[in-house]
């Protein structure tokens, strides 16, 4: 066996955590490469990353022992300096600043005209660019994927009653910081009550050309897009800080709820804002990416598709690869490690998967999750797995996915509620959700794997649970 494989079974062979949605193997090297950051600048480590691809589609796996040993820590040093979370922000910040310099160097370069070899070097540091937007941030995973289970219990000790202790907890670990999607409506608002003033959407492309990007395609932000959606947006519901802070400190008055709780939801509220300012940084960092792999695909005549599953150390070898990126594309298994990159593809995967799907829950049809904003709604079922699925939402659905992403958003305004089977109270799922005011269950971990396209389904927001109603036959 090769030494790609000996590490990727390693790294199977061990309980994992798995996030999956739309991405590609070019863009998402770049976030897992971020684990040099968090171990250089924070001395957190992760033992590597996983992934499994499948077309556009694609899963990362976490070691649930980095997670909680992650997690622990940074408890452990919360404890000692209740800022650290404040400071390490500000890490990144700085981390930030240099990636923002890396985009304003690819735009005044003149992509047609410059060598292969100065190519090759742009579309490196295009993937450095994501390696440093999600940079130390990528800490995160360890508190936000672990910290909800004993903050609602703790949580519970004040509400004494489970319906209400989620609604609570799900208000008072709302971000008061505004989304960045939630920015981009306000702003389409305003260009709707201008009657399209055309420089307000200049300004809009200028400001959000990275916003329909994600870790597997980008697609263009142009005229036609921005007032197509500024169409939808001249009657926006309001949206207040003062409102969520007031609806805060009733919620701590009311259930007599102590500081140190307090404390402790706000951090999650914290987190929630922070991994939205570092989702849009990886947005930019991938705009880029496939950028120039389009200037690539037009030097070698090698279609897209194909060269999203290069390693970052591979492109300047794409004609080469050419059959094993077409193999990889159908079905592999990638990992990052602090030494190397590592991919296999074929027979070999068959044991890997074969491995992951023994540590994985058995699939039950009873559907729980938590609670990330309340309310209860009914509606069709649609699966979402990729972009394309994404237009099967229409009015009133219930839109159910691995977990969701801003691609999703579009979908998620037809949609009465939503079902996740992965993420925290910090997840783009919960934040998008509570902005919209909609019902979501989020963590069921099978509810893409239960729910059929058609089924009729209750999401019970204020239970955790999705109830079927009727399977489609």
């Amino acid at each position: 066996m090769s030494n790609d494989f000996e590490v990727i079974k390693k790294l199977a062979s061990a309980p994992l955590y798995r996030q999956s949605t739309i991405m590609s193997p070019l863009a998402i090297m770049g976030a897992a490469r971020s684990m040099i950051n968090a171990r250089d600048l924070t001395d957190l480590a992760y033992t590597g990353f996983l992934f499994e691809f499948s077309k556009e589609y694609g899963s990362i796996f976490y070691q649930v022992s980095d997670l909680e040993n992650i997690g622990k820590e940074i408890w452990n040093r919360l404890d000692k300096d209740k800022d650290y979370f404040k400071k390490a922000r500000e890490i990144h910040r700085v981390e930030q600043k240099k990636v923002e310099k890396i985009y304003q160097e690819i735009e005044e370069a003149d992509i047609p005209n410059i060598s292969d070899q100065k190519l090759y070097e742009i579309i490196e540091k295009s993937i450095q660019a994501i390696q440093d937007g999600v940079g130390t941030g990528h800490i995160i995973e360890g508190f936000a994927l672990t910290v909800d289970e004993d903050l609602k219990a703790e949580l519970l000790k004040y509400t004494k009653d489970s319906k209400v202790n989620n609604k609570v907890y799900a208000d008072l670990t709302t971000p008061e910081e505004k989304s960045f999607f939630r920015q981009a409506d306000e702003d389409l608002s305003e260009i709707a009550n201008s009657d399209m003033d055309k420089n307000l959407i200049e300004k809009f492309i200028d400001k959000y050309y990275w916003i329909r990007t994600n870790y597997g395609h980008k697609e263009i932000v142009d005229e036609a897009y921005a007032t197509e959606e500024a169409k939808t947006k001249k009657d926006i519901s309001g949206w207040s800080e003062e409102e969520i802070k007031n609806t805060k400190k009733d919620l701590v008055d009311k259930f007599n709820i102590p500081d140190d709780l307090v404390w402790k939801t706000s951090l999650v509220a914290f987190v929630g804002a922070w991994q939205d300012e570092r989702k849009k940084y990886i947005m930019m960092g991938a705009y880029y990416v496939f950028l120039l792999t389009e200037e690539l695909s037009k030097r070698t005549g090698i279609e897209m598709q194909y060269l999203k599953y290069l390693l970052p150390s591979e492109v300047k070898n794409a004609k080469e690869l050419l059959p094993k990126l077409k193999e990889r594309r159908e079905y592999s298994w990638y990992a990052f490690d602090y030494e190397d990159y590592y991919v296999i593809s074929g027979e070999d995967t068959k044991v890997i998967q074969d491995i992951v799907k023994s540590y994985e829950e058995e699939v039950t049809d009873v559907i729980n999750g938590t609670v990330a904003s309340s309310g209860i709604a009914k509606g069709v079922a649609k699966i979402c797995t990729n972009a394309e699925s994404l237009d099967k939402v229409e009015e009133g659905d219930i839109l159910v996915a691995s977990m969701t992403r801003p691609e999703y958003i579009s979908a998620m305004k037809k949609a009465a509620a939503f079902i996740t089977d992965e993420g925290g109270i910090t997840c783009h799922a919960a934040i998008v959700s509570r902005e919209m005011k909609k019902p979501c269950i989020i963590g069921t971990k099978f509810a893409t794997k239960v729910l059929k396209d058609g089924d009729l389904v209750e999401v019970d927001g204020e239970h955790g649970v999705v109830n079927i109603i009727k399977h489609n036959e």
